[in-house]
């Protein structure tokens, strides 16, 4: 697994020496009517082949750099990995604090291990005999980014590709700063007595000067080169206690205590893991890549249909703010979300699939086409709408139906459906919602994010005279990623989300005393039902066998 040190800001692009546009990734699908300009890869060798290629590589997230021990044996050698014996590591999830403990040649090394809850810091306490002896330091490796599609933050080549430098250089504390091509960072170094050379390129080495055995270890990784001190180990330990005390006894959580079942036990390991895992890789304020921090993959960029799974949990698990994070991302980009649909000729916001932090679209034969990302910012606003309930403690209100006027057994429904009573006003006649002041806020805070989406997703359904019904494709590939974009239409799953997205857009309209929109009401009245064959859904109606 790959040890490297990745922050949501830290971000490189080389040089784009040959002037690409991204007008050149852009090829034309057929689409109802007229031709739709999409930004792909393309297989033929040439400019345009390259020119997507610039695009999904660049920017590409960087791997900052590298921490670890150096360690010398009695010979005066460095220790490898097989002389590494007696290896134990714990991670106390109530804490934040992983523990790790090791041996060389019959010496004790313990490691006490925190991450800053509020910058880019980690904190390390050492206790060891080897200390003493001069015979453990710290160090610091500044790789060079790979720009495959995986950087593991370990290409040390290319040295002379890139700057290092060590400044403001004391007993206690040292600046490294990294400079690749535009991009340039600083890795600020605290710690209690010790000295800070550079024996090698790019490589920076903490030698404790240290008779107590203990040594404590501070870094900071930042896009400025900041003057404010670095919190200490046991400052960073408290932190720790209070932020992840307040996590655990917050939101939703199983107990499988007196159950019977021999995996209860290792099932609700899994739960509270998983809960940490998506609290530490998947809470900040951009979308999450789509590993997470577990690997840096897809060029380090995110994929907004795997952002519902990356952040609907924190909503369902009563912790709706850590979701909020990430939500004013696509405020900020939404300009560019609607650029992409004006130039596809479309009204609205059409959601980026494969993107980076400033909401670029990245070239993709199967992430240009799909669309069942595009009713997830619906989903995330209305779940933070319904969070307000707890919040106000007063009874949720009925959701309105995944897919209105379809029964749920298409064997009842003869695979038929009716369309023409969908989508009015008020369709489960309910009463009017009560609003307090904090769903209006959630309303108003998110109401341009909705209408916008919407408004895409009734442009993008089409009219057929013919067919007398709306329609979803072509081009578009559904969520299997497996069906050819010329060919495909109405997949089942996006029929589904769009009558959702679009009933839940207008029930906002409803909740801000806004008029309905017409043409929401006409795509949600006249879109084509779910295909079905032999009493099964098909994954989509151009897919019949």
């Amino acid at each position: 697994m790959p040890l490297g040190t990745q922050s949501e800001w830290g971000w490189h692009s080389f040089n784009n020496d040959s002037g690409y546009q991204r007008t050149e990734t852009w090829k034309d699908y057929k689409g109802p009517g007229r031709n739709v300009p999409y930004s792909v890869q393309w297989d033929a060798p040439g400019r345009q082949r390259a020119a997507a290629d610039w695009f999904r590589q660049n920017p590409h997230r960087l791997q900052l750099g590298n921490i670890g021990f150096e360690i010398l044996k009695k010979d005066g050698s460095r220790a490898a990995v097989n002389d590494l014996k007696n290896i134990k590591q714990q991670l106390t999830l109530w804490t934040g604090e992983i523990k790790s403990q090791f041996s060389v040649e019959g010496s004790t090394i313990s490691v006490s291990t925190f991450c800053d809850q509020q910058q880019d810091i980690i904190s390390v306490s050492i206790q060891s005999s080897l200390l003493r002896e001069g015979r453990l330091k710290v160090f610091i490796r500044l790789p060079f980014p790979t720009g495959q599609w995986l950087d593991e933050g370990t290409n040390y080549a290319h040295d002379d590709k890139h700057k290092s430098s060590l400044s403001d250089v004391a007993n206690n504390r040292a600046l490294l700063t990294h400079e690749i091509d535009s991009s340039r960072y600083f890795v600020q170094l605290a710690y209690t007595n010790a000295r800070v050379t550079s024996p090698g390129q790019h490589y920076f080495l903490v030698t404790p000067d240290n008779a107590t055995g203990k040594f404590e270890f501070n870094c900071r990784f930042t896009p400025d080169a900041l003057t404010t001190s670095l919190p200490g180990y046991v400052k960073t330990k408290n932190q720790n206690a209070i932020a992840w005390q307040r996590f655990w006894k917050s939101g939703g959580a199983i107990d499988f205590k007196g159950s019977t079942d021999p995996r209860a036990h290792e099932l609700e390991r899994r739960i509270i893991l998983s809960q940490y895992l998506l609290r530490i890789q998947e809470a900040g304020s951009y979308p999450p890549q789509e590993t997470g921090l577990t690997y840096n993959s897809w060029f380090g960029k995110p994929h907004l249909e795997m952002h519902w799974w990356h952040t609907v949990h924190n909503a369902l698990w009563g912790r709706a703010a850590l979701m909020q994070r990430s939500l004013q991302w696509y405020q900020d980009v939404l300009p560019k979300a609607i650029a992409i649909a004006k130039r596809q000729g479309f009204s609205g916001a059409r959601w980026q699939k494969m993107t980076d932090n400033t909401g670029e679209e990245t070239p993709s034969s199967v992430g240009a086409l799909l669309v069942w990302q595009q009713p997830h910012v619906i989903y995330f606003a209305e779940l933070c709408f319904r969070d307000q309930d707890s919040l106000d403690k007063t009874q949720r209100p009925e959701s309105p139906q995944f897919a209105p006027g379809i029964k749920s057994n298409p064997k009842q429904n003869n695979g038929k459906q009716d369309n023409r009573k969908q989508g009015i006003s008020n369709p489960t006649n309910q009463a009017p919602e009560k609003m307090s002041a904090r769903k209006m806020a959630i309303l108003n805070k998110y109401k341009d994010l909705v209408f916008a989406t919407a408004e895409f997703m009734a442009s993008y359904a089409w009219y057929d005279s013919a067919q007398k019904r709306c329609q979803l494709g072509p081009a578009l590939i559904p969520a299997q990623e497996r069906f050819k974009p010329n060919e495909t239409f109405n997949p089942t799953f996006e029929l589904a989300y769009w009558r959702w997205a679009l009933t839940t857009a207008q029930q906002w309209k409803e909740r801000l005393n806004l008029p309905r929109d017409d043409k929401w009401d006409h795509v949600l009245q006249q879109l084509s039902p779910l295909p079905i064959k032999d009493g099964m859904y098909l994954a989509a109606e151009s897919a019949p066998d």
